[in-house]
Formats: structure tokens, C-alpha cells, sequence
């Protein structure tokens, strides 16, 4: 009797899975009857936004949305370009040679060196800034040093002027000669002089009625001329000279000799017959001129 169970529930069971068999076998074949009726799809395009769709044998469809645009981030903050380096350019000696030469430039133009301004000097500043109380007539660019700058106007100026042997030597009367000139020269036509030479005597160097004269640019050429043609011989006589140059009622008296002992104990009586005050100067007369001028008191 168990036997006969045991059979029967076997042949179910067998049953029952080729039943199932047969209807899965079915049910594939209706999917491949469907498959082959619908028309082919085509290929991926790649190049196409990714948008897939999925279709299932259940007719379930998936949609895949493309995937979400990431935020840009904020730009960042540009840097500033350095600015571009000039550019050099060196030129050969040839070329600059050959742009000297013609008229068109060779190559890139050469940049010149900036000038700069020489700066005056204080002492050339201070002479041109200088004013005189008398217009003073020009300076020669070369030549001799003055013995001193033009006078105030209405002044009378007596040189008395060493003539001896003592002066000829070591060109010390030549030296003193072209001084001379020299300050006649700066003197406005307003200043009144007259040149007394002495040796063993004294004389005026320009003829007068007793007055001295003008310094116009006609009366300091006569006495250049004059004083180019003396020739220094014999002694010195300092008094009888100083007594010509009292008679012309100078305001100064300058004397131009080499002889260093001279006094004022000595020359100032003869200053007496003076009819006004005279300021009494004398002159140190060496090779390159006249090199120092002291008042005798």
C-alpha cells in the first residue's frame, strides 16, 4: 500500500514540472515571436547627449536622466600681465656708421642720452648777480687783471706810475704797464684820471689844462698809446712825483712801484698842499703784475 503512494505522489511531482516546463517553453517562445516582429533599433550614438532608455521584456521601461550639470565654480581672480619688457637693441659700429652716412636710419632708432644742465657755481652766480653803483664798460674775455673795478662817478683817480731801471727788469714795467690799461678800461667816461711817470723826474702821460681827464674809450687809448712807447730807465723819485699828482686835486692816489720800504711817515707830508682829503694807496708791482695795493696811512 505504501508503495503505491510513493508512486503516485512521484508522478504529481514529475507532472507538475513538466507542466511548468511546458509553459516557460511557451512563454519563450511568445517573447521571440515578439522580438522578431519588432523592427531593429539602432546603435548608440555617442556623441549625443547620454539619454538612455532601457526597455525590458515586461515592457518595463527605465529612464536614465543625464547626469546634473555641476555648478562653475567661481572664476579666479586674474592675475595682472607684468608689462612687457622693452625691447634693446644693440647696434654694431658699422651701423651706426651707415646711419650717420645717409639720411635713412639703419635699424631701430638709437636713443640718445638725456643732457643734463652744467650747474653755475656760486662765485660765477654771485658776478652775474653783482650790481655796480657805476655802469662799468666790459671786461676783456683775456688779457691782464685790472687793478680794481670801475669807481663811483664824479671820482678823480691820479696813478702814479714807476718808470726807473728797477721796473725793467723781470718784465715788471710791461706787467704793470698792460695792468694799468686794463683798470682804465673798466672805468665809466664819469671817473676823471691822469697818469703821472717818474723816474729821476715826473710828468703828466697826457697833455691837460691841469684838470684831469675822462675816461671816455678816446682818452684811455691815448694813454695806452703813450704808455707803449716809454722805456724804463734811471732812479726813483717818489716825492716829486707824488707833488705832480697833488696839483690834479685827486680823491686817490695810487702808486705802482717795485720799491717795498715805502712809508707813510715818509710820503705823507708831501700830501699837505692837498685841498681836500686824498686817500694815499700804493701798488707792489712784480712779474705777473701788480700784486697787492695797500693804503698808506
Amino acid at each position: 500500500m505504501k508503495s503505491r503512494s510513493g508512486a503516485g505522489f512521484r508522478r504529481a511531482v514529475w507532472g507538475s514540472v513538466a507542466l511548468h516546463a511546458a509553459v516557460a517553453c511557451a512563454l519563450f517562445a511568445l517573447l521571440r515571436a515578439g522580438d522578431a516582429r519588432k523592427p531593429a533599433r539602432a546603435g548608440i550614438d555617442t556623441r549625443a547627449e547620454p539619454h538612455v532608455r532601457m526597455t525590458l521584456p515586461a515592457e518595463v521601461v527605465v529612464e536614465v536622466a543625464p547626469p546634473l550639470a555641476k555648478p562653475q565654480a567661481a572664476e579666479e581672480k586674474r592675475q595682472p600681465e607684468p608689462p612687457e619688457a622693452p625691447k634693446v637693441t644693440r647696434h654694431t659700429d658699422a651701423q651706426v656708421q651707415r646711419a650717420g652716412a645717409s639720411e635713412q636710419p639703419v635699424g631701430p632708432p638709437l636713443v640718445a642720452p638725456r643732457a643734463v644742465p652744467n650747474a653755475l657755481s656760486a662765485e660765477l652766480t654771485a658776478l652775474i648777480r653783482r650790481t655796480s653803483a657805476a655802469p662799468a664798460k666790459p671786461q676783456p674775455a683775456v688779457g691782464p687783471r685790472a687793478i680794481h673795478g670801475a669807481l663811483a662817478p664824479a671820482q678823480v683817480v691820479v696813478y702814479v706810475l714807476d718808470c726807473s731801471g728797477s721796473m725793467g727788469a723781470g718784465g715788471k714795467f710791461d706787467a704793470a704797464r698792460a695792468a694799468l690799461v686794463a683798470t682804465l678800461e673798466q672805468q665809466p667816461a664819469t671817473v676823471r684820471f691822469q697818469v703821472i711817470v717818474y723816474a729821476g723826474g715826473a710828468k703828466p702821460l697826457l697833455m691837460s689844462d691841469g684838470a684831469a681827464l675822462p675816461a671816455t674809450v678816446a682818452n684811455v687809448r691815448a694813454a695806452a698809446d703813450a704808455l707803449a712807447a716809454l722805456e724804463p730807465r734811471g732812479a726813483s723819485n717818489h716825492r716829486d712825483a707824488l707833488r705832480a699828482a697833488v696839483g690834479f686835486r685827486p680823491d686817490v692816489i695810487l702808486l705802482l712801484t717795485d720799491a717795498d720800504d715805502l712809508s707813510a711817515a715818509a710820503l705823507r707830508p708831501v700830501l699837505a698842499p692837498a685841498q681836500k682829503p686824498v686817500s694815499l694807496c700804493a701798488g707792489l708791482v712784480g712779474a705777473t703784475g701788480v700784486e697787492r695795493v695797500r693804503e698808506l696811512k
